[in-house]
């Protein structure tokens, strides 16, 4: 069984839609799916009654509005289910042999977890295709007791936390696999914390927090240090073309280095990341 899980705030006008794309997929007997409610201004109680025939459909609801990365985080923590898989209340399963291809990928071979492709809906209402993405939750699905016993979890961040996350998964010793089939559609929605213009400095400051955070539980999961490394470069470089925001995202990722403590001050990482820090 799977569990989707479904992070909802205030999300009455899409998640009906939502909801028809998982009704599509034709293993809907090993399928669960989860609301969680971020506290929205209204209940989602109605569903239950819209979708009265449905035995697999449960809300639960959180205490305080907390956003997107700690409500999938309140789906895990209440998922009994072998796996799971996350899809946002604005969002849509892309054909109904979605989760189907996606369950059986994971079970073929025990991975701990299986990353598809997905496309990305713009505002003219055209499409992209998003291939090999470790950034987005978007058509991955993922072993629960390998997430629960490696103790990855969603930091309590607004934006970017979904990077974070995903950056244990793939960097940690679990068996992961891609596979080239789109499950997926990141619809548009000009609403979202992430398409929104006037959230840009709060975008930068969460992702400034989630590079922070991942870099850290890098070294003291201790990962290999060319892991460690390669993500460090890889947050620094994201934003690069993005006026003033290197500069802030040096400020606060030098300090990282001293997680190493004393005995790592002579190893390459530290010296590698003095030397880009002094040259850039």
């Amino acid at each position: 069984m799977v569990n989707i899980i479904i992070p909802a705030y205030n999300a009455h006008q899409t998640i009906h839609k939502t909801l028809a794309s998982i009704l599509m997929q034709d293993c809907l007997d090993e399928i669960i799916i989860t609301i969680v409610d971020d506290c929205s201004n209204e209940p989602y109680d109605y569903l239950l009654k819209d979708f009265s025939y449905l035995d697999n459909l449960r809300i639960i609801r959180k205490k305080s509005n907390t956003g997107c990365g700690q409500s999938r985080q309140f789906g895990i923590d209440n998922c009994d289910c072998e796996y799971f898989m996350f899809l946002d209340a604005d969002d849509c399963l892309y054909c109904p042999s979605a989760v189907r291809e996606l369950l059986r990928t994971i079970k073929e071979s025990d991975y701990d977890y299986v990353i598809s492709d997905f496309v990305e809906e713009l505002s003219d209402e055209t499409y992209i295709l998003i291939q090999k993405s470790g950034v987005w939750m978007h058509g991955k699905i993922f072993k629960t007791k390998f997430i629960v016993e490696n103790n990855i979890r969603f930091n309590n961040t607004r934006l970017n936390e979904d990077h974070a996350f995903n950056s244990l998964v793939l960097y940690s010793n679990g068996k992961g696999k891609y596979i080239n089939y789109i499950t997926y559609v990141w619809k548009y929605n000009k609403m979202s914390l992430v398409r929104r213009p006037d959230q840009e400095e709060f975008s930068i400051d969460e992702f400034i927090k989630n590079a922070c955070y991942t870099i850290t539980e890098f070294i003291n999961r201790k990962y290999k240090e060319e892991s460690i490394i390669e993500k460090y470069v890889d947050y620094l470089a994201d934003y690069e073309d993005v006026e003033n925001t290197l500069n802030r995202c040096k400020q606060i990722l030098t300090d990282i280095p001293i997680f190493l403590q004393e005995e790592a001050e002579n190893s390459e990482l530290f010296k590698y990341i003095r030397t880009i820090i002094g040259n850039e």
